[in-house]
């Protein structure tokens, strides 16, 4: 059972982490990777708390997700604000808020059943993964000034781009350890 909604989580932060869009379409939406993360936290909310805290946050960003699965495409030059326009940057914000709740709320779950469970080098590697997921949410918001500046902006958001992968690499490694041994 456990490492079933372990593997919902990695394939849920693959969805949720990497973002690949042909002509607008998301090709591996969100909204999937937050069904996957709250299947996995409704399997485990009988080992702590944060996981059902977990499943509150997951559901709302259900929904918002949705509405992420096309996107227009920006015209060369053009900033893309979204349907909402300028509204649109708060809502972005706010999302990007309960993502990092989302995932939060996870690794205390796992670090609280890793502690229970006597397994503190699970427990330290997912306070690892929880601190570099929230880096790359924090230098990804600051992507939105360097945007401006079109040779620092490009090799920024190559570099994100290149970073999520890795991590999404090394969370997805690790959710399946946690499958094992939790």
């Amino acid at each position: 059972m456990n490492r079933s909604a372990f593997g919902k989580f990695a394939y849920g932060f693959l969805f949720v982490l990497i973002d690949f869009k042909i002509m607008g379409f998301d090709i591996l939406p969100d909204f999937i990777g937050y069904i996957l993360f709250a299947l996995g936290f409704k399997s485990l909310i009988s080992y702590s708390e944060y996981f059902r805290k977990g499943l509150y946050v997951t559901i709302p960003m259900i929904i918002v997700s949705i509405f992420s699965i096309y996107e227009k495409p920006a015209q060369s030059g053009d900033m893309n604000f979204g349907p909402l326009g300028l509204l649109g940057i708060p809502i972005a914000i706010a999302i990007i808020i309960l993502c990092i709740l989302v995932v939060y709320y996870l690794f205390q779950g796992i670090i609280e059943m890793a502690k229970n469970r006597g397994f503190e080098d699970i427990a330290d590697e997912a306070n690892d993964k929880w601190k570099k997921f929230l880096y790359l949410q924090l230098i990804s918001l600051l992507g939105f000034l360097l945007v401006f500046i079109p040779v620092f902006g490009l090799a920024f958001i190559f570099s994100i781009f290149i970073f999520s992968i890795l991590l999404t690499y090394t969370i997805i490694k690790f959710m399946r350890i946690c499958g094992e041994n939790l």
